[in-house]
C-alpha cells in the first residue's frame, strides 16, 4: 500500500498515470463484479440527478449543454487538486484522485447493476 502511495505521487507523470489507471481499473472491474452479484437490478436507476434533464433540439446547442454538463466533473477534480491529505509517511496525495476514484465506482456498479 505504501508503494502505491507513493507511486501516485512520484514526480515522473508516466508513474503516476500508469499507477493511477491500474488502480483504477482494478476498482472498476472489482466493483463492477460484485455489484453484479450483490445489489439489485437497476439499483442507481432512480437516483440519476439529471432524469428529467432535457437537451435542446438545436445539435449544436444540445452538444454545448452536454459538453457544459461534463466540464463540471473536471472542474470538481482540478478543484480538489489544490488540496491534499497526508498519510504515516508524510506524502501528500492529491484529493483529485479520491474525486476520480468515486467515478469509476458509481460508474461500475451502475454498469453491474
Amino acid at each position: 500500500m505504501i508503494k502505491i502511495k507513493q507511486n501516485l505521487v512520484n514526480k515522473k507523470l508516466s508513474v503516476r498515470v500508469a499507477t493511477a489507471i491500474v488502480l483504477y481499473f482494478i476498482l472498476f472491474f472489482v466493483l463492477t463484479i460484485l455489484s453484479h452479484y450483490l445489489l439489485p437490478t437497476e439499483f442507481l436507476m432512480s437516483k440519476n440527478s439529471v432524469i428529467d434533464w432535457e437537451t435542446s433540439n438545436n445539435l449544436f446547442t444540445s452538444t454545448l449543454q452536454i459538453f457544459t454538463y461534463n466540464l463540471i466533473s473536471v472542474f470538481v477534480i482540478l478543484f480538489a487538486n489544490l488540496f491534499a491529505f497526508s498519510n504515516k509517511n508524510k506524502v501528500f496525495i492529491p484529493y483529485g484522485y479520491l474525486c476520480l476514484g468515486v467515478q469509476f465506482a458509481l460508474n461500475s456498479i451502475t454498469l453491474g447493476t
